[in-house]
């Protein structure tokens, strides 16, 4: 959540991998004049490194432990780390526009691909798609109802805009973040990236509840 049009005080990166994923989160101490309403919706004061105050800049390495860093050195990893990967986001214009911002206070150009994916709308139009390719089979095959209704998957409505994201990732089995890592960013990332993941297979809400091992 940002202060001002120009900074973030929480940056995250989910990297996936065959077998794994790449994880990495820096945290700046927000100054006192940051915004109470969006400091507490993310609530990051319950989950901030317990010495940020001090350290001004902490990030999570890919060791699970944390370390104190500098903003320029954080600007450098993440530019470095996001060479010509595409970003996908829950709201990727928000999160392209703050790392920008970022990255041109130490002279960085931007490094990752100008093409963003928003995770929403990639579902939106996976949804539209499977339920156009269920109509066209039904069709050819005579109008199978019952095999259709059974296969049908999520209902067309959780796409009419304007969509609540919650619903609309969550009915292809990308449950939303809950309690206080509602609003975080890694939890987003983490939820961005899956939902992207599961509109790329078919019928992905048959899965079980705990999404796609990445």
């Amino acid at each position: 959540m940002a202060k001002n049009p120009d900074t973030l005080w929480e940056y995250a990166i989910v990297i996936p991998h065959e077998r794994a994923r790449l994880e990495r989160v820096w945290e700046f101490w927000p100054e006192a004049v940051a915004d109470p309403e969006f400091l507490a919706m993310s609530n990051f004061a319950r989950r901030h490194h317990p010495r940020l105050r001090e350290w001004g800049v902490a990030t999570l390495g890919t060791d699970g432990s944390w370390r104190r860093t500098s903003r320029r050195e954080a600007a450098t990893e993440i530019a470095a780390l996001l060479q010509g990967r595409h970003i996908v986001g829950i709201v990727p214009g928000f999160d392209d526009m703050f790392l920008r911002a970022l990255l041109s206070e130490y002279d960085l150009r931007p490094s990752y691909h100008y093409h963003v994916i928003c995770a929403q709308v990639h579902v939106r139009g996976f949804i539209h798609g499977w339920h156009a390719a269920l109509a066209a089979a039904a069709e050819r095959l005579g109008g199978p109802a019952g095999l259709v209704a059974e296969l049908a998957g999520p209902p067309l409505e959780v796409t009419h805009a304007p969509w609540d994201a919650d619903r609309l990732l969550a009915a292809v089995g990308a449950e939303p973040p809950q309690g206080i890592e509602r609003h975080s960013a890694l939890a987003d990332a983490r939820w961005a990236l899956e939902a992207y993941l599961l509109a790329q297979a078919p019928g992905p809400w048959t899965r079980s509840a705990g999404g796609p091992t990445l």
